[in-house]
């Protein structure tokens, strides 16, 4: 059984190789990579799997996002449905979670008050003048702050990622541009998908990417929302 389902595994890794996308398809695409390292990881129920192969990828495949992006969505869009199997993200909190800078990349909020509704740009830049590696895009979390500690306000129903290893030059990185509402949060690609599923609140909240690819646990900002 379980080498059955590392089999499988390994050719959705393989599949993915040629799949471009991202969440909420904001990003235009820049520099590609010649040679990526593919990761996916699927759960079972005898525990977590995880199956890696390394691939030559063609210039179309391996395009990836860097520091351009398109509008915000939209306002008035319509909260995302959620099923009973549809689970708390709760990513990036296994490790150190990091704030500002760390490991040559620094994230930024802007702006770092904003109200219910209001657009938000995160961004992750290369600080270094060296080209470091991230995973893909797709690996970000958003939480807010509550007594319990810090909790996902995004849901999934797909633990398992198809990750690339994404070689980023100095200055570059991505950019994610999200709306303070359910449906300007939620997005999905062909490699993730994730939704906010419960009416979000005031309070801290924080942006949390954990696709450092060894430079770092994960790294996050914070910000404010109010009414």
């Amino acid at each position: 059984m379980r080498r059955r389902t590392a089999l499988k595994a390994l050719a959705s890794a393989s599949v993915g190789l040629s799949v471009a996308g991202c969440l909420g398809a904001e990003e235009e695409p820049g520099t590609a990579t010649s040679r990526t390292s593919a990761t996916a990881t699927r759960t079972t129920e005898t525990g977590e799997i995880n199956v890696t192969e390394t691939t030559e990828a063609s210039t179309d495949d391996a395009q990836q996002t860097r520091t351009t992006t398109r509008e915000c969505p939209p306002k008035g869009q319509p909260a995302p449905s959620c099923g009973d199997d549809w689970e708390r993200l709760n990513a990036g909190t296994s490790g150190d979670v990091s704030l500002g800078t760390v490991g040559g990349f620094e994230l930024t909020a802007e702006p770092t008050t904003l109200s219910l509704g209001d657009c938000v740009t995160f961004r992750l830049t290369n600080t270094t003048d060296e080209k470091l590696t991230t995973g893909v895009r797709e690996k970000y979390d958003i939480h807010r702050k509550t007594a319990d500690g810090w909790q996902s306000v995004l849901f999934t129903k797909h633990r398992g990622y198809i990750d690339f290893g994404i070689m980023q030059s100095p200055g570059e990185g991505f950019v994610w541009k999200r709306r303070l509402s359910q449906a300007g949060l939620s997005g999905h690609s062909d490699r993730h998908e994730a939704r906010a599923c419960e009416p979000l609140e005031p309070g801290t909240y924080r942006f949390v990417y954990w696709g450092g690819a060894g430079n770092f646990d994960a790294l996050g900002v914070e910000f404010e929302v109010t009414e």
